[in-house]
């Protein structure tokens, strides 16, 4: 039988500010990055390199979603990179990059040295797409007065496969929420807060028959399930990969 496959598109959300605090619950703008970036799909180490000519790379805005920016269908590494100047760096401070969250995998480099990474790239790959980015930039990378770049290489993950699988609205939400936790054992409770309004009377059973449903249309034995296994007594879990 045929392995039926799925993928979901990244919900990319790249909030790129600087932040300068004396305090850590103090943060003060002083460079504000949102607008437009540079965007290549790819994976090139050399994109990290302040000096590199990105001229003619697109442009992308920067809080945004790929997918909605000409790049509907793909999956898999992006870099963007953004050139901005500050002036009067605080003495005295610790000074952050704020990227807010980023679908899936992402590590990033000002003037060329990492400063900050979240999950795993492949062939070892781990999401962290829920964590808040927050990276501390040391004093020495930054440049006042001056050119600063900052290079951000991005991961999507995906499922491979062409195959379309039709699916409701509310499958496809449980779909996408167990996806996104992929790994962690899903109690039933938390699928029915997190997908259904409180204003429906909703009850484990309607969960299960959903699963059932997905299963269906995403496994290759629904009997038999790889994709998301039953944790008796508690809930689900998706295994992705």
């Amino acid at each position: 039988m045929k392995t039926k496959h799925f993928k979901f598109f990244a919900f990319t959300a790249i909030v790129l500010i600087l932040g300068v605090s004396a305090h850590a619950e103090d943060l003060r703008k002083i460079v504000f990055l949102s607008g437009n970036w540079k965007f290549s799909i790819g994976d090139d180490s050399r994109w990290a390199n302040p000096l590199y000519d990105d001229s003619d790379w697109d442009q992308i805005t920067v809080p945004g979603q790929w997918e909605n920016q000409g790049y509907n269908d793909y999956n898999g590494y992006a870099w963007y990179r953004k050139s901005f100047r500050v002036r009067d760096i605080p003495v005295n401070t610790t000074i952050y990059l704020m990227l807010g969250r980023i679908d899936d995998v992402d590590v990033v480099y000002l003037n060329g040295k990492e400063i900050g990474s979240g999950g795993k790239f492949p062939p070892n790959y781990e999401t962290d797409y829920n964590r808040i980015r927050k990276y501390t930039i040391p004093a020495d990378y930054l440049k006042e007065d001056n050119e600063n770049v900052i290079a951000v290489k991005v991961y999507d993950s995906y499922l491979e496969g062409t195959n379309e699988i039709k699916m409701s609205y509310k499958e496809f939400e449980i779909l996408h929420y167990l996806y996104k936790n992929a790994g962690k054992t899903i109690h039933r409770d938390d699928l029915i807060s997190s997908v259904w309004s409180i204003d429906y009377d909703i009850t484990t059973r309607t969960v299960d028959n959903f699963i059932l449903k997905l299963r269906q249309k995403i496994e290759a034995d629904s009997i038999n399930p790889k994709i998301i296994l039953t944790v008796h007594g508690i809930g689900y879990k998706m295994i992705v990969g």
